[in-house]
Order: C-alpha cells, then structure tokens, then sequence
C-alpha cells in the first residue's frame, strides 16, 4: 500500500560505507539530507 505522495526508496550512503537508509520521498522534502 504504498501512496504515490510518499515512495518508498532506498539512499545509498556516497561514502563507500556499504550503508543505506530507507526514507520517504516527498516532493514537498525533495532535498532531505
């Protein structure tokens, strides 16, 4: 169930620290840090 305002989706960290997090892509928070 998921709503096309919030998309699920993988970051991978630039450093290769071989990490990532899952966040919420919102058009409103397009440049989440």
């Amino acid at each position: 169930m998921a709503k096309p305002s919030s998309i699920l989706i993988r970051l991978v960290s630039t450093a290769d620290t071989g990490f990532y997090y899952v966040t919420k892509k919102n058009p409103r928070n397009l440049t989440d840090t």
